[in-house]
């Protein structure tokens, strides 16, 4: 596993759609999906579930990160190996590769 450039975690959503992260008494706005001209025409309901999304990256590359390791010797069957690769390609476009 190499080193993520990104914000490390834990990161969290807020109900104004906002995904934060550090100290929860002086946090860092990692992403706001809040309501912008753009993205006026979204309801509240999806900028919140995208705020939820956003906030679980760091956690979820974690996981595929692991389970790309764990399982690559695992796997015997090209079926399998397809999986594997989409794995490893989510990580790679995750970490901007």
């Amino acid at each position: 596993m190499t080193t993520s450039k990104h914000t490390p975690g834990p990161w969290w959503s807020t109900p104004s759609a906002a995904v934060l992260c550090g100290n929860p008494d002086d946090p860092e706005i990692v992403a706001d999906c809040a309501p912008t001209d753009l993205m006026a025409v979204q309801d509240d309901e999806r900028k919140v579930a995208n705020a939820r999304l956003i906030a679980a990256a760091p956690e979820l590359l974690e996981a595929l990160e692991r389970v790309a390791y764990e399982f690559q010797s695992y796997m015997s069957d090209s079926e399998q190996r397809h999986t594997l690769d989409d794995v490893r390609a989510a990580i790679a476009k995750a970490k901007g590769g």
